[in-house]
């Protein structure tokens, strides 16, 4: 990055980058100011309720601790809908009652919504962050999920999970923890995860050259004790979203965007 900036500034000299960083800023705020402004009322219109997809009636909080850039689509149901559908289709498709571990919780999006499920008759939600924690329990105590349903606990290192695990209980494990994975899933773990009765969904981090290889090598020791399978995003048409009717393009588009900073992968993997 600095190297393609500095290049950048021998090409076009100090000046007009300067514009073009000004430029930059400007759209930038203008951006998060314009979608911040349809959030809030879109929010106030809708209540705060999911209005489509799996997670549909479930209540979200206006209060987060990143920030607000992901509200509309998850009230729109549409934030990370593959996601979404392939839990809920584990959840019900299982014969037994199902506990489900969430690591990286983050505001709770997954854990409160799962722990709704009949099927789930537990929930272990770990995440590291006091104030993400704080309105995880509010999103639960909204939602009347009841408290002995949902075990919060701080950072899902290896030995407080296995810690949690049980070889008579069948589990479904997601992991969001923004690279983390590379750290945790290591060959032993794995292969302490593979002898349980779990099915697994990661979300990889491949933002740089470095997030890649580690993710080849995730795969590849993954191969050794799961099947695997690649979760794609879902096609999103903005004309099956009523609610949207009467709002102009631009709004419509931003109301969609999760404010990736690229294509994102998602892989489920099950015990050989």
């Amino acid at each position: 990055m600095i190297v393609k900036f500095f290049s950048f500034i021998k090409r076009n000299g100090i000046l007009k980058t300067l514009k073009a960083i000004d430029i930059y800023l400007r759209s930038k705020y203008f951006f998060h100011s314009y979608r911040s402004r349809f959030t809030n009322k879109l929010y106030s219109e809708l209540n705060g309720l999911v209005q489509y997809g799996p997670f549909k009636g479930m209540f979200i909080s206006n209060v987060t601790h990143w920030n607000n850039f992901d509200i509309l689509p998850k009230l729109l149901g549409t934030y990370e809908r593959h996601i979404q559908e392939e839990l809920i289709k584990i959840v019900n498709e299982n014969q037994k009652k199902i506990i489900f571990i969430d690591i990286g919780a983050a505001d709770g999006f997954y854990a409160v919504a799962i722990s709704m499920q009949k099927n789930v008759f537990k929930t272990i939600a770990f995440e590291i962050n006091p104030k993400s924690k704080e309105i995880l329990e509010l999103n639960a105590k909204i939602n009347k999920v009841k408290k002995n349903k949902i075990k919060l606990l701080c950072e899902g290192k290896k030995e407080t999970i296995l810690k949690e695990l049980d070889h008579s209980e069948n589990y479904v494990i997601l992991i969001d923890i923004e690279g983390g994975e590379y750290d945790l899933l290591d060959n032993r773990f794995l292969e302490q995860l593979s002898k349980l009765n779990v099915t697994i969904i990661i979300e990889l981090h491949e933002f740089t050259d470095g997030q890649k290889l580690k993710c080849n090598k995730l795969i590849e020791m993954s191969s050794k004790f799961f099947n695997i399978k690649y979760l794609k995003p879902l096609n999103i048409r903005d004309n099956e979203f009523d609610i949207l009717n009467l709002y102009p393009d631009d709004l419509r588009y931003i109301a969609f965007s999760e404010q990736r900073p690229c294509k994102m992968r998602w892989i489920r993997i099950t015990p050989k």
